[in-house]
């Protein structure tokens, strides 16, 4: 959860400052637990190695415990983090596609890769963008290109933002005379990681709805002058709740 610079996992928000984004959607009563029925595995797997997991649960009776609880097996609804990024290398100002997902193969693509399958609804809660501040340094000049907004687009109906432009995700911080990235340093309406500086995570006031067969393009605008953006530099995460629907 996050990316290979920031955690949402994070285990001390209290001492370590940023509150990790399950921190956020459990006091926020998104997340109430996941069920694990008697006899039933739960299994954690990483990117790379660790030498500590810290998992917390509680014991019920095996009666208590479904499998067609809220993110259980079973469910009819799963909360889930729609992971986004840019495929390709960018080299101009403008605005950039989020098209690659980075969830695993098992979870849904939408909405980077495709529309939303005709089984499934999906509920937006909450939007995460990275802000970024780029110096791609030749030799001679710099080239600093920062995002600016992002901008969400619901079957060609552009959301929340009456100039077109998207909310603002404004990267900041990148220095001169050397190829160096900032992220998460700017002023951003939608933090990727909640700190003192960019706010706590951005909450929408009302679920925004994803049906069967809806479009949903999401895209972050870069400004400054211009080198080349590495692919897969750019993130957005959705979060919000992976609904069946009846047929």
């Amino acid at each position: 959860m996050g990316d290979d610079d920031h955690n949402h996992l994070s285990l001390f928000p209290d001492i370590a400052g940023p509150e990790s984004l399950l921190h956020f959607l459990e006091t926020s009563e998104f997340v109430t637990g996941y069920p694990v029925v008697e006899g039933d595995p739960f299994q954690v797997k990483l990117a790379n190695a660790a030498d500590v997991i810290k998992l917390e649960y509680e014991e019920y009776d095996a009666g208590d415990m479904t499998a067609d609880l809220p993110n259980g097996k079973a469910s009819e609804q799963l909360l889930i983090l729609l992971y986004g990024t840019n495929s390709a290398a960018v080299a101009a100002a403008g605005f950039v596609s989020i098209d690659k997902c980075l969830n695993p193969k098992e979870f849904s693509n939408f909405p980077y890769e495709s529309v939303m399958p005709t089984s499934r609804s999906f509920r937006i809660h909450s939007i995460l963008c990275l802000d970024v501040s780029d110096n791609d340094y030749p030799g001679s000049v710099d080239k600093i290109h920062n995002t600016k907004f992002c901008r969400l687009t619901k079957n060609r109906e552009v959301l929340y933002n009456p100039d077109m432009d998207g909310f603002y995700v404004k990267g900041t911080g990148a220095a001169a005379g050397s190829i160096n990235t900032v992220i998460n340093g700017g002023i951003n309406q939608l933090p990727y990681v909640g700190n003192d500086k960019a706010g706590g995570f951005f909450l929408l006031p009302d679920d925004l709805v994803c049906g069967p067969g809806d479009e949903l393009n999401i895209e972050v605008s870069l400004d400054g002058d211009f080198g080349t953006l590495a692919a897969e530099t750019l993130r957005v995460c959705l979060v919000g709740t992976m609904m069946k629907v009846a047929a």
